[in-house]
């Protein structure tokens, strides 16, 4: 019998409630048993492949309760795949554990640009000269919850990858117009490996209010720790990204794109750092406000021998930030209104 204790008590996501109760299911993935026919609801047949879990199982209609709530365990092991998590509001996808449960995206055993259903995973993204092909989890549903993963990335000369995509999905098929909203992504290990064309941790691409992404470790990732746009059909509301390690990122820690529409933001509380040759040109680069509203940055501290924070825009509030550019250097207050 495959043992999933792991999923249930570190990450403290329990079984769905009664009210979910209609509809939602428990897939187990992984482990000795696992089979890429197997239907993954009973952990003594659990399905192989996380995706199979995630795209198979889909609400019948708008509003109806089928599938909302489900829960994924995925067992210790690594999976060489692209996991999408669009049309399953609520749906939990609990890993084994950092450092026991490892995606990797761009191996070249894995679906590299395409889902269990052959669908794109490709992303083309501002401030990138090459669409991003390798992307571990893209998260378009209301009230997903993501934690206990490793992700790698594809390292070398091999090309761009970010490690979780939140999003309306515009920029990977001009018909997406998902609903992501309410996400909550934590426990995550992500590492870039330094491929040299670029790719982001994690990408902020037009969703709702409600997005909670906090205490994640984000490394080695080219082009930097967080992208954030407005994306295909919707702006980017309401999120706060808080308590999350960015080290070894070259551009930026963090980065907002010019032009912006969303806003009520919030950066609190993140370490972000350069760490040898990996130096970020920005902490953080903060662009443009279009028609949107200012986030709010505070209480992070950025180690880098360049600027910290760059803001573009009046409407950000900019508060309580501290930086350090090298060795024993002194902590100083980022000074800015």
């Amino acid at each position: 019998m495959t043992h999933y204790a792991n999923g249930f008590t570190v990450y403290r996501e329990t079984q769905p409630p009664l009210w979910m109760s209609n509809g939602a299911e428990t897939f187990y993935v992984g482990g000795p048993n696992a089979s890429t026919d197997a239907a993954g609801t009973d952990y003594d047949n659990p399905v192989s492949r996380i995706s199979k879990a995630t795209v198979d199982r889909v609400r019948t209609s708008a509003g109806s309760a089928n599938g909302l709530g489900d829960f994924v365990y995925v067992n210790v092991g690594n999976y060489a795949e692209n996991v999408r998590i669009v049309d399953r509001d609520y749906c939990r996808v609990i890993g084994a554990g950092i450092g026991l449960c490892t995606i990797k995206p761009g191996d070249t055993a894995s679906t590299q640009n395409t889902d269990a259903t052959g669908q794109s995973q490709a992303i083309s993204v501002p401030n990138e000269s090459t669409t991003i092909a390798n992307v571990a989890f893209i998260i378009g549903s209301r009230g997903v919850v993501l934690a206990g993963f490793t992700v790698i990335g594809t390292g070398g000369t091999t090309g761009a990858n970010v490690g979780v995509y939140i999003g309306d999905g515009g920029r990977i098929s001009s018909a997406n117009s998902w609903g992501a909203s309410q996400a909550n992504v934590y426990g995550m290990f992500m590492d870039g490996e330094g491929g040299v064309s670029g790719g982001w941790g994690f990408v902020f691409d037009g969703f709702g209010p409600g997005v909670n992404v906090h205490d994640n470790w984000v490394t080695r990732y080219r082009s930097g720790g967080l992208l954030i746009n407005d994306g295909g059909s919707r702006m980017t509301i309401g999120y706060k990204f808080e308590h999350n390690y960015i080290i070894a990122c070259r551009g930026y820690g963090v980065r907002r794109s010019d032009g912006y529409g969303g806003g009520h933001g919030a950066l609190i509380d993140n370490y972000i750092m350069d760490e040898g040759g990996n130096v970020m040109t920005n902490g953080m680069l903060l662009g443009t406000i279009g028609s949107g509203f200012g986030d709010l940055v505070a209480a992070n501290h950025i180690g880098t021998s360049n600027t910290p924070i760059s803001v573009s825009d009046a409407q950000d509030r900019i508060s309580g930030n501290f930086t350090s550019t090298a060795g024993s250097a002194a902590v100083t207050y980022v000074s800015m209104a």
